[in-house]
């Protein structure tokens, strides 16, 4: 069951998280929804999430570049993926080392229930899909420029070995 949720884009502008939690009476789940509020930070705090933004204007670039006709477009590329991609890895870790940080300490107030074993940060598909997309591209990036290296090392002359006419 989702108790809060945003979408990539959300995270990104820092959209208003929608939490969701259960109805019931249930004293744990009203002294979880108390320390998430209380004197700690917010892991869901609102606010601009640079690192989801460098990755998308890494995206972009990336993008621009592998339709534009430039020299060094394969290494552009292949920076923008590995940009990219590492950025969306900083992500991942700063919501999971968020979470864990909040529900160590709410642990400690909830009846001996570690809320560890009952809230997780979950990641859809798509975030995945994106990063496998950006590894691809950088990889494809770089092979492309090896393949234009090898392309040039080919077609250059070699003076010295060249048969004499």
């Amino acid at each position: 069951m989702t108790l809060a949720g945003n979408s990539g884009i959300g995270i990104t502008i820092g959209s208003q998280w929608k939490v969701a939690m259960l109805g019931s009476d249930n004293d744990w789940m009203k002294k979880a929804k108390e320390s998430m509020n209380g004197e700690k930070k917010n892991p869901l705090e609102t606010g601009v999430n640079y690192f989801a933004i460098i990755s998308l204007v890494a995206a972009v670039a990336g993008l621009a570049f592998a339709f534009s006709n430039q020299k060094h477009r394969p290494m552009a590329g292949m920076t923008a993926g590995l940009l990219a991609f590492i950025m969306l890895l900083a992500v991942l870790v700063q919501y999971k080392l968020a979470m864990k940080s909040a529900l160590s300490g709410a642990s400690k107030d909830m009846m001996d229930v570690n809320m560890g074993m009952v809230l997780k940060v979950q990641f859809t598909i798509w975030y995945f899909l994106s990063l496998a997309s950006f590894a691809a591209a950088a990889f494809f990036s770089y092979k492309h420029h090896i393949i234009e290296m090898e392309d040039a090392i080919s077609k250059s002359v070699d003076f010295e070995f060249q048969t004499k006419k």
